[in-house]
């Protein structure tokens, strides 16, 4: 019974993307949270390093909640989200290789101030490039998504 209950929501239209969406953006935030807690700098830009994946994915997250919402995952649709992964794979080559060539960061210090520790930061012009890619693709995604919610309600 608890086994049709799962199969009942996992077909839910959506909730894979939202589960996804989620699980990415909590990871952020616990990644981010560990960013308090570790004691040397080599360790704290590994953890912005690995933070960055969740960034990165979280436009291809929104496309993916999309498609699911929308019940159209499958086929050509898989290639188009292949085909979004390939922003996402430059940024974080480029974030893992950023001491050679400071396209993503070009000065990273860390500080603390009240107790908590920052980062300042000069960033290069990837940074910039991938954070105006990631919010219009992002932003794109979910008004979609939003004029088609709205568009099945209107028809029902």
């Amino acid at each position: 019974m608890a086994g049709e209950h799962l199969r009942a929501a996992l077909g839910s239209a959506g909730l894979r993307g939202l589960v996804l969406l989620l699980c990415v953006a909590a990871a952020w935030c616990i990644l981010d949270g560990f960013w308090q807690l570790l004691p040397s700098y080599d360790l704290l830009w590994l953890l912005k390093r690995t933070e960055f994946l969740c960034y990165a994915l979280l436009p291809v997250c929104w496309l993916f909640l999309l498609l699911d919402y929308k019940g159209e995952l499958g086929g050509r649709n898989y290639v188009l989200l292949a085909t979004a992964l390939v922003m996402p794979v430059m940024t974080l080559a480029l974030v893992w290789t950023n001491d050679w060539h400071h396209l993503v960061y070009q000065n990273f210090e860390v500080f603390t101030r009240g107790g908590l520790r920052m980062f300042e930061a000069t960033r290069g012009p990837w940074f910039y490039f991938h954070f105006g890619y990631s919010a219009v693709f992002s932003m794109g995604c979910a008004l979609t998504l939003l004029r088609f919610i709205l568009r099945v309600r209107s028809i029902t």
